[in-house]
């Protein structure tokens, strides 16, 4: 003899809650994977944002180095990829032991808020448009491909934006 059930009111109930359940059990490790993943994923545009700047202010202390070697009124351009994040790039006094250094600033946002990276080129630069001010401005908010042209002036390096390759 086969006895055949079926399923009742509470049968499906349980069937349903078993359902959620399971379900449930999905949301807790899903949702907690991708907030880690999108938490990874910034930090590591930050990083890549860091070493895309260093890479950057790096090249342009040794092209204003190269600019200075060759002599007063001789000029290279520089082409740098820049990436979005970066706020400006600065040639900034700095005074110490007793005498007057320059600084190249750069900077830039990341998910802290804004940073800036300092350079210290073994030679004085400047903007272009030099003033009497502490900081000047070389370039802001520039995104993708930027030149720079530096200028030898014998005793400093100007450096401008744009100029010819």
């Amino acid at each position: 003899m086969v006895r055949r059930t079926s399923l009742g009111q509470a049968g499906r109930g349980q069937l349903s809650f078993e359902y959620i359940l399971i379900i449930g059990m999905a949301l807790l490790i899903i949702v907690p994977s991708i907030m880690f993943f999108l938490r990874y994923s910034q930090g590591s545009k930050d990083a890549v944002t860091h070493n895309r700047v260093q890479e950057i202010g790096l090249a342009m202390t040794k092209s204003a180095a190269e600019a200075y070697a060759l002599g007063k009124s001789s000029w290279l351009t520089l082409e740098v990829n820049m990436p979005a994040e970066v706020e400006g790039v600065y040639a900034s006094k700095a005074f110490g032991a007793g005498f007057a250094e320059t600084e190249l600033v750069i900077n830039y946002r990341t998910q802290q808020g804004v940073t800036t990276a300092v350079f210290y080129p073994p030679i004085p630069i400047v903007n272009a448009t030099e003033s009497a001010e502490d900081m000047n401005v070389i370039s802001e908010r520039r995104q993708g491909i930027v030149r720079y042209r530096f200028s030898s002036l014998g005793n400093r390096v100007a450096v401008a934006l744009g100029g010819d390759s």
